[in-house]
């Protein structure tokens, strides 16, 4: 059983009802013709084993259908023969005249194409349950990640919504297919300690990402929304930053709801204020955005700041990995353990109620209604010793 390539064209061998057959895919063996074939083989082998296998729909010209008293479908003229790759093309466009967000566009023709090489040419009013979950095996082969194949359903199955409100199909068959269950991460706030660590390494190693580090574990902002940080939204004179664009996917966006859209306000001992302001010589009047990487240039992801600050930092430091997303839980963590008032914290963290942060962060609330202090955890050797020497870029 197998791939393989007779002249130009690429063919499978397989066994079916105990006699070996060879069938071709029509494909001209090109690399990526070829991955694909592979892919889809893997699919056929899983339909043999789990006697789910429908030699028709796979080979509807082949003549091996008769050996095997395979009768051929006669075509239903009444039937629209439409192909899930034309309909994928008409969602899409409609979704472009709804003037979405670009990130979201970009999402959904990312999904359309991965359904559109999966479905492709098949008609729409023959697609059924077991091919879209057989669509989900697909993208696990791939090694996508639970909730990527999640949000490429999305775009499934209201291309067949919309067949379904076209009336070429009877019923949606991506209805009753349900997501794969997704796993929720866990909360592992670093303690005052290690964030104390963290700023002081920063300040003399990395001193370039001081500031970001700051902002990071002090302040509550999501990744995204510091990565998209201007100086034109910092408050000086109120020590506020005022939140309203994130880095998300590659691209600059605006902040996604009501409550991400705030005034964030900098620790009342000065730590983040002060980092802005040494930031300065390294993007002011240089660049609208504050952070900014080795070429002058907005950061459109952490990637690069993970792979060559974060986990070498980490490292020398001894502490245990953690991905940078764990400074947003431990601005909360600490927040609550020093009896910060929860207004506050769901103001900061952009949560409009108190419903989110008492679900994630419940075990960590104490009845306290205090003035905010979390900085009193926060131990810098700079400031302790009034020092003012600057590392240098590292």
């Amino acid at each position: 059983m197998g791939v393989f390539v007779r002249g130009n064209t690429i063919w499978y061998r397989f066994n079916y009802n105990e006699r070996q057959v060879r069938e071709s895919t029509g494909l001209e063996n090109t690399k990526e013709n070829l991955e694909e074939a592979k892919f889809d083989f893997k699919r056929l082998k899983r339909q043999l084993k789990e006697d789910t296998f429908d030699y028709l729909k796979w080979f509807p010209n082949s003549p091996n259908l008769e050996k095997f008293g395979i009768q051929k479908e006669v075509p239903e003229e009444e039937i629209p023969r439409i192909k899930f790759s034309e309909l994928a093309e008409e969602w899409y466009l409609r979704q472009k005249k709804l003037r979405l967000k670009n990130t979201t566009l970009k999402g959904y023709k990312s999904s359309r194409k991965y359904a559109v090489e999966f479905f492709g040419d098949m008609y729409v009013h023959k697609i059924k349950r077991i091919d879209v979950e057989d669509y989900i095996i697909h993208l696990m082969d791939r090694e996508l990640n639970n909730k990527t194949i999640n949000n490429k359903l999305i775009a499934v199955r209201r291309i067949l919504e919309l067949a379904y409100d076209k009336e070429l199909i009877e019923e949606n068959p991506a209805r009753r297919v349900k997501n794969l269950r997704v796993e929720k991460s866990e909360i592992e706030p670093f303690t005052a300690e290690e964030v104390s660590l963290i700023l002081n390494h920063a300040y003399k190693h990395y001193h370039r990402f001081y500031a970001f580090y700051a902002v990071l574990f002090l302040t509550g902002m999501r990744m995204g929304e510091v990565l998209a940080m201007k100086w034109q939204n910092v408050d000086f004179n109120r020590e506020t930053y005022h939140v309203r664009e994130r880095m998300t996917n590659g691209d600059l966006d605006t902040v996604k709801t009501v409550g991400s859209k705030r005034h964030v306000e900098f620790d009342e001992d000065g730590i983040v204020l002060e980092a802005l302001k040494e930031h300065k010589k390294y993007s002011f009047m240089k660049s609208d955005f504050i952070f900014l990487n080795q070429y002058g240039n907005e950061y459109t992801s952490s990637n690069h700041i993970k792979i060559n600050v974060w986990e070498p930092m980490l490292k020398r430091l001894g502490l245990e990995y953690r991905i940078m997303y764990q400074a947003r839980h431990t601005y909360a963590v600490l927040s609550l353990l020093a009896g910060d008032n929860i207004n506050f914290i769901c103001s900061q963290m952009g949560h409009a109620s108190f419903e989110m942060l008492f679900r994630v962060y419940g075990r960590f609330i104490k009845n306290n209604q205090a003035k905010p202090k979390i900085n009193s955890l926060i131990s810098l050797d700079h400031r302790n010793q009034n020092s003012t020497k600057i590392a240098q870029w590292s």
